[in-house]
């Protein structure tokens, strides 16, 4: 009974603090003598009023947008992912071969063990991929970009070209 009791004055108590946060109001108060007080309250109906702030309008600071990375900081952050991943291999080989060769020291069977092994280096060599797919997406990304360009300098050029053509025709008719 009086856990109940202590759960329900918790519950009451976290509902009240949170209805008072919910709608929080600065009040910024000037008094008949002149002295400006800020307070939770409403003002007295003798002072002036002013809403300083309500908990809904107060604007949240947001992180600056991200950058967009380079080509080359996408491959670098895929090469070293692919490097800890590697590092990962080796060690999870390594923890591995140790505990085999245990095992078979104690003529116990390693069957189970080693199916562990090759599933966990499954699923590094799935990670490693996924890195190296992520490079191979980002640079494809890059290639797509650098032909859309290609193609419209090479269609600038042509134009250039046309309207020179073009000029050095009027001209010649001219003279």
């Amino acid at each position: 009974m009086k856990t109940s009791k202590q759960i329900s004055f918790v519950i009451a108590t976290c509902i009240g603090f949170w209805s008072l946060l919910a709608h929080a109001e600065m009040y910024k108060c000037l008094n008949k003598a002149g002295k400006t007080i800020y307070q939770a309250n409403k003002c007295p109906v003798d002072a002036k009023v002013s809403v300083v702030k309500e908990a809904d309008k107060i604007k949240r600071a947001e992180p600056a947008p991200a950058k967009p990375k380079t080509l080359d900081s996408v491959i670098a952050d895929g090469k070293q992912a692919a490097a800890d991943i590697d590092k990962k291999i080796k060690t999870t080989n390594e923890e591995y071969d140790v505990k085999i060769a245990l095992l078979k020291k104690q003529k116990v069977s390693t069957f189970k063990l080693e199916t562990e092994k090759s599933l966990a280096l499954k699923d590094l060599y799935t990670e490693k991929t996924k890195a190296y797919k992520s490079n191979l997406a980002a640079v494809k990304a890059e290639e797509k970009k650098i032909n859309l360009q290609t193609t419209a300098i090479e269609k600038k050029i042509s134009d250039i070209k046309a309207k020179t053509a073009k000029k050095t025709a009027e001209t010649e008719s001219a003279e």
